[in-house]
């Protein structure tokens, strides 16, 4: 079985909105959101496994990872958990792109779940984890529905309003990569 997460249970918040930090452009006059960057955590926050972040700025939307989450001892039948993804099903001719961190579950596991649900948008990774992408969606016949392209470090990716440069980052598996976003509300590092 696999469980949708939601994140807001008993707060009673709209599903289709997740709740984030909102970032004001540099030199934007107060109220003006138009490209204030959302930082949305979807998952990955004060828990292991997971991971997925979305940020958007004015039409443009990029997703970091998209990681499973996994069952503990009080969830039985349960095999994995996966991000609630209704904010990016209802806004999914926005999205950009997705970048993959690295090639741990918790960073790739859910991609064969959500992809299709939000019009297989491209996926832009480094090399070993692009393969380690290529066989989890192999083993559920979606290969060849996103197109995967490989990257490395020194590359410069743009997408809508971000514009991404990416550095190596110590980890337990190789390939990982940290990244260094330009937005219109300024510069994020993303280090998993």
């Amino acid at each position: 079985m696999i469980v949708n997460k939601h994140h807001s249970h008993s707060s009673g918040r709209d599903q289709r909105r997740p709740q984030g930090l909102i970032i004001p452009a540099q030199g934007a006059g107060k109220g003006d959101l138009k490209n204030s960057l959302k930082i949305i955590p979807l998952g990955g926050i004060e828990e292991v496994g997971e991971n997925m972040t979305v940020m958007e700025c004015g039409n443009d939307i990029l997703v970091i990872d998209m990681g499973l989450g996994f069952p503990d001892e009080t969830m039985p039948g349960i095999d994995y958990i996966i991000p609630n993804t209704r904010y990016l099903e209802d806004n999914k001719k926005k999205i950009r792109g997705v970048v993959i961190t690295h090639g741990h579950l918790d960073h790739i596991g859910a991609i064969p779940y959500i992809m299709p649900k939000i019009g297989d948008p491209p996926i832009y990774t480094m090399k070993l984890t692009g393969e380690l992408i290529k066989k989890r969606l192999e083993e559920f016949h979606l290969l060849g529905r996103s197109q995967i392209h490989v990257l490395n470090k020194d590359d410069i990716l743009t997408l809508g309003n971000f514009r991404l440069r990416f550095f190596r980052i110590n980890h337990n598996i190789p390939d990982g990569v940290g990244l260094a976003i330009t937005t219109p509300a300024g510069l994020i590092i993303y280090a998993t």
